[in-house]
């Protein structure tokens, strides 16, 4: 019992020195990113707008955004009002601005997940702008993705270690007698060790969101938790986790016997309180916020915990059971079979389910950052799976446990954590980078000198290079002269010459600057005169969409079916292994000669 005690004391030192290092460590990298803006970034506006409206792919806080504008000159733009336009809508009320360029920069913080956005555009009043494309960067810091790490980990150990005590070991203890009290009396020291370091890293978490806003220390944290749901969420869970560490710490002080059911349903309770709580301030609830989303995401949290962390659990429980770890092992088999198999369908399906939720494309899936770590942790938790397995069979065909094969159930365990806090800590694959390309819609702009009608087809109408097509032709007939020579001119630029390739027809490329306002002057030259002809539209935003790769099927019209079938396929099994015991226990109430013919 003293080295299960040491080792306990150990965990939570490394759990606090690593936390105050992600503390330390600055600031963290944000989510809520921008989707589109009005103007757009490069747009060229000729009247000045009186507002900038920023839309964001997730809600924001409202006392966590701001907008600032400067001319430029570098000087700040006075009288810019700040308000929130609906959940994901920035507003900025603009003074009258005079012709020029100006760069808005803005800052938002996501109302659910608790990411710090920033980023920077540029957009002109009567001149022509050139992006600014300074958003924050979607990387995922490593401090972030280690705290994500931890705070998982633990509520693993936590979790587990109520489940293993309260389901498998406190039943079993009238008939294995010490050797469960001490195997007991280890696992909820190791859910003590989870509550205490999972509440240390829900905090350092909120102490480096703080962190981007108001600075480091516990003022700035309490501002950060008064201005956001996920703050206020964040502390409440916090409390809950302190409240079940004490919990086990209370229990271990009692004999290993079975629970009294109110003190079992308020311990489950809130298990399933912190477990909606962290689904309230992940990925699922920033992207949809529906309650079935942010469900299954605290589902797979918590039957990811109960499983994994079961597992640890179970290894501590035995190592503390002295010379009765045999036992303990072959009487808890049944129970634990069910219990971990039952979370690992739990989180194949709840994990399927949040993939089409939270990668967009197969593209997404197969070419982002996030969607490789997905597919990583997914393959780590198929591995977990096959060495519990493996591990189950053994202890049936030979009575005991491999204690090889348990140690690398436990460290593959731990990177399927590692991937989740990287996954926790990183950008969805979603929005409009990962959609389908937007189909590309060539303008024609029409325009008239004298006589001259001057046609312009522009395609695909959007920042950058551009194919133009002209159409000269006169309204008299006969035309005055021919036409011998056809230029454009941008705003500011030179005159370029377009080949010739058709009677009246001229071919051949221009560089748009940005988006907005589009002004162009075609130059005819007839007859040693030039007959000007300026046209004018609205150039397109560019396309965010990437170039596909793969594909851009929806991943969710693939998992949700899936993880259909998942739930469908566990139920069926669990059902029949339900009905398999109660045949056996009704053959076994029968006559000898009965029960031999049912064997049969």
């Amino acid at each position: 019992m003293t080295g299960c005690v040491a080792a306990a004391k150990s965990v939570l030192a490394v759990a606090l020195a690593v936390t105050a290092a992600g503390v330390l460590a600055g600031e963290a990298r944000a989510h809520a990113l921008l989707v589109r803006s009005n103007p757009a970034d490069g747009a060229m506006v000729r009247v000045a707008p009186p507002r900038i409206e920023l839309s964001f792919g997730e809600a924001l806080s409202p006392k966590v955004a701001s907008i600032r504008v400067v001319d430029g000159r570098g000087h700040a733009v006075r009288g810019v009002a700040t308000r929130l336009g609906g959940s994901a809508v920035l507003i900025g009320s603009l003074p009258r601005l005079r012709k020029g360029v100006y760069a808005a920069t803005w800052q938002v913080m996501s109302q659910d997940d608790g990411h710090l956005t920033s980023g920077t555009l540029v957009f002109g009043v009567g001149r022509p702008a050139v992006a600014a494309a300074t958003a924050a960067a979607p990387r995922t810091p490593p401090a972030d993705a280690l705290l994500h790490w931890l705070a998982f980990t633990f509520t693993a150990l936590l979790f587990g270690g109520l489940a293993m005590s309260a389901v498998i070991l406190r039943p079993l203890a009238v008939r294995a007698g010490q050797a469960v009290h001490a195997a007991d009396r280890g696992v909820l020291a190791l859910a003590v060790v989870g509550a205490l370091g999972a509440s240390l890293c829900q905090f350092a978490l909120i102490e480096r969101a703080a962190a981007g806003l108001h600075g480091v220390g516990l003022p700035a944290a309490t501002r950060l938790v008064a201005s956001t749901r996920w703050g206020e969420r964040g502390l409440v869970e916090i409390a809950l986790l302190i409240a079940l560490g004490l919990a086990a710490a209370a229990l271990r002080t009692r004999p290993a016997r079975a629970l009294a059911p109110p003190l079992l349903v308020a311990l489950s309770a809130s298990v399933v309180a912190v477990a909606a709580l962290d689904g309230l301030r992940s990925h699922a609830a920033a992207i949809s916020g529906g309650a079935v989303p942010v469900a299954a995401a605290a589902l797979h949290l918590l039957s990811a915990s109960v499983w994994l962390g079961g597992v640890a659990a179970l290894a501590v429980g035995l190592a503390c059971a002295r010379g009765g770890a045999r036992s303990i092992a072959v009487a808890a088999r049944a129970r634990f079979a069910i219990l971990a198999g039952g979370a690992a369908a739990l989180v194949a399906a709840t994990g399927l389910y949040q993939a089409g939720l939270e990668v967009m494309s197969l593209d997404g899936l197969l070419v982002s950052f996030y969607g490789r770590a997905l597919l990583v942790k997914t393959a780590l938790a198929v591995l977990v799976a096959g060495l519990g397995a493996l591990n189950f069979v053994l202890l049936r065909r030979r009575g005991r446990l491999s204690a090889r094969v348990a140690v690398a159930e436990l460290s593959v365990g731990a990177l399927v954590l590692l991937a989740a806090g990287t996954l926790a800590a990183s950008l969805p694959a979603r929005g409009p980078q990962w959609a389908a390309p937007r189909p590309v819609r060539p303008v024609t702009i029409w325009a008239q000198e004298q006589d001259l009608l001057v046609a312009a087809t522009i395609r695909p109408n959007r920042p950058g290079r551009n194919l133009i097509g002209v159409v000269v032709t006169s309204s008299r007939r006969p035309a005055p002269a021919t036409v011998t020579q056809v230029r454009v001119r941008k705003p500011g630029g030179g005159l370029t010459p377009l080949p010739q390739y058709a009677s009246d027809r001229y071919l051949g490329s221009i560089d748009l600057p940005g988006s907005g306002a589009g002004v162009l002057d075609v130059v005819a030259r007839r007859a040693g005169r030039d007959l000007p002809a300026r046209l004018r539209w609205r150039v397109e935003t560019p396309d965010p969409a990437r170039a596909t790769v793969f594909s851009r099927l929806s991943v969710s019209t693939i998992a949700n079916p899936a993880a259909g079938l998942v739930v469908l396929g566990s139920v069926a099994f669990f059902a029949a292994l339900a009905l398999a015991a109660i045949a056996r226990r009704r053959a076994a109430s029968w006559p000898t000669g009965v029960a031999h013919e049912v064997r049969r």
